[in-house]
């Protein structure tokens, strides 16, 4: 089961990545906004808001972010940072990521996350558990796509659904293959967000 529900999550990324791509490449949900006048680099703000899923459990919890950063067409740049609360380790989290936007809707992401109390993994004979924490900064690496740009507006910003794969690397008080197998499955993370954007920040 863990393994089907991998090449699910897998198969979910590579939709994404094709249906982000751009025109010309297949069923496209991501929308072209209209070109502006070529402003430069640019302040650009989003809040994000998103359910959590994992090969661990189909639904893991719920993450609030804000990122700020700068555009200038069609890259950017942006540092984000939110908290979560993640089912798989039954503890709250903070998370810093730098975001990188590589044109077409897509983002790479790498960063590093901190856990909050005493988050621990079914260990070896599934009522135990093994401590869990996250290895040395950078530790965590993924990539998101937009999926939809809505051409309506929320409180003057741009509203848009995006989808993220997500792995982060945790370091095991107690090294075996089952802890080290619930380990990787808790890392691989997927989100679903609805996105509000400020763009651009600083022109009329």
């Amino acid at each position: 089961m863990p393994f089907i529900r991998f090449y699910a999550l897998a198969l979910c990324a590579c939709v994404a990545y094709g249906l982000a791509y751009g025109p010309g490449c297949g069923p496209c949900l991501y929308a072209e906004r209209p070109r502006s006048p070529d402003l430069g680099p640019h302040l650009v703000a989003e809040i994000e808001a998103a359910p959590l899923f994992s090969l661990s459990s189909p639904f893991r919890g719920g993450e609030l972010s804000a990122l700020g950063g700068v555009e200038w067409k069609p890259f950017e740049a942006g540092l984000r940072a939110g908290g979560a609360y993640d089912a798989a380790f039954d503890a709250w989290n903070m998370r810093f990521d730098l975001c990188l936007g590589l044109g077409s809707g897509l983002r790479a992401i790498v960063g590093g996350l901190l856990l909050f109390g005493e988050p621990t993994l079914p260990g070896t004979d599934g009522s135990a558990h093994v401590a869990a924490m996250p290895q040395d900064w950078p530790n965590r690496f993924g990539i998101g796509a937009t999926l939809l740009d809505a051409p309506c507006r929320l409180f003057g910003a741009r509203l848009a659904l995006g989808a993220e794969l997500v792995y982060a690397s945790y370091r095991l008080s107690a090294k075996t293959a089952l802890s080290g197998a619930a380990a990787f499955a808790a890392g691989v993370e997927a989100k679903l967000q609805m996105r509000l954007r400020w763009e651009p920040l600083g022109h009329p």
